[in-house]
């Protein structure tokens, strides 16, 4: 089953990033929305599918909530129609991380609904069924191991209100199993197709529509070396080859949206396609020959 490119229907908003997705106009609209114009890059994704997702299932939304938001530049944009949006990070604390150095209301004081709560999101401090919406991005994959993130998600049921929305993201590994980066201090889980369905068969919560992780094969897909990303050197980085400090050892990864309820609407399952990983291998190698040729010879074996 081929991953559809139809763009006269609505986005799905549980889904595995794709590079036809920026072309869409919707995601144009909210990438414009956050003052950015589209460049293939996943935080603009990723902002553009938590407002497309608040738009569809959380219109009505009153009260939201954050976790690890940092300064994320879609918080205004969140804020229009809501009585009350409470941002949490570790905000000013040992171990917060260069995007929680500042708080939401000091970048826009003008906000008069948003509220700073300073939190570690492995505990999660606020009122139970006080939140309409509730929202982490790429923030989940940072708390431990996978029965912590569990942990985490079961948390976030306890704050949503009956009929409550979690939106999150996260990354997305090709590979079958769970994998782990770890560089200097931080550890980032690249969850599996297995992992991903524990958000909705552990936690108490369900998907609002099915789990799409069909990618396309287009060109702008072809993955690229995570260190030339970081390094500057190419700004397409949707797909990417995350390296492990040890010889040919790393993963093909994207990142991926969930939303989530305390309803059960019948759409606990995920869309794929059989034959992708054979569709995408000609991808995949032209991704690492392009990676090699843009690196020293030297930086190859981690390839």
């Amino acid at each position: 089953m081929q991953r559809t490119t139809d763009q006269s229907a609505p986005i799905p908003c549980c889904k595995l990033i794709d590079a036809v997705d920026f072309f869409r106009p919707e995601m144009v609209e909210h990438i414009r929305r956050i003052g950015e114009e589209p460049r293939f890059h996943s935080k603009q994704w990723e902002y553009a599918m938590l407002l497309e997702a608040r738009r569809r299932h959380a219109a009505d939304a009153r009260c939201l909530v954050g976790l690890g938001c940092g300064c994320e530049l879609s918080i205004p944009a969140i804020c229009e129609g809501a009585e009350q949006v409470i941002t949490t990070d570790l905000y000013g604390e040992k171990g917060a991380w260069n995007t929680a150095a500042r708080r939401p209301d000091e970048c826009w004081p003008s906000l008069a609904c948003l509220r700073v709560h300073t939190m570690d999101m492995r505990r999660i401090d606020l009122p139970r069924e006080s939140a309409d919406f509730v929202w982490a991005i790429c923030a989940i994959e940072h708390v431990g191991g996978m029965e912590d993130v569990i942990s985490v998600v079961r948390q976030v049921k306890n704050l949503l209100r009956p009929e409550g929305i979690f939106f999150l993201s996260t990354e997305y590994s090709f590979s079958a199993r769970t994998f782990r980066w770890n560089e200097r201090n931080s550890s980032n889980l690249y969850f599996s197709k297995t992992d991903l369905r524990r958000f909705f068969e552990d936690t108490g919560l369900h998907l609002v529509e099915p789990l799409d992780l069909r990618i396309s094969s287009h060109p702008f897909n072809i993955p690229v070396w995570d260190l030339l990303e970081r390094a500057g050197a190419i700004n397409l980085p949707h797909v990417l080859y995350r390296k492990q400090p040890a010889p040919f050892f790393g993963t093909y990864a994207g990142t991926v949206t969930l939303v989530l309820s305390r309803v059960d609407r019948g759409n606990d399952r995920i869309l794929e396609d059989a034959a992708q990983h054979e569709s995408l291998k000609s991808l995949f190698d032209t991704g690492r020959r392009i990676s090699r040729r843009l690196s020293p010879p030297w930086r190859w074996w981690w390839q």
